[in-house]
């Protein structure tokens, strides 16, 4: 499995084309010297969030998909007696799909 390295010395300029009604998002979050370093946190979140996705995608291939009761037993181990349901975990970005069996 390839691993990655995100933290790098060296920047590198890179003309991007956004739509205007991201841009106006952005801009209402951040100030307007603010927007490179947003669309870099940008990228390098959902770049890792891809890499776990991959990560959980081999480890489903290697041993099958996680059970409900796998799911339910990392949650209180994350979580401790918090009543999970009410927890928000919509994460931002695509959602990654954990197939109960």
């Amino acid at each position: 499995m390839p691993t990655h390295s995100y933290v790098s010395s060296e920047r590198l300029t890179t003309p991007v084309s956004v739509h205007e009604d991201i841009v106006d998002a952005v801009h209402a979050r951040v100030d307007k010297r603010s927007v490179p370093a947003y669309g870099e946190t940008t990228m390098q979140s959902q770049t890792e969030r891809e890499g776990l996705a991959e990560m959980i995608s081999a480890n489903e291939k290697t041993h099958g998909p996680l059970t409900a009761e796998e799911i339910r037993a990392a949650e209180a181990k994350m979580f401790g007696d918090a009543d999970i349901a009410s927890l928000s975990r919509t994460p931002p970005g695509p959602p990654v799909t954990i197939t109960k069996v």
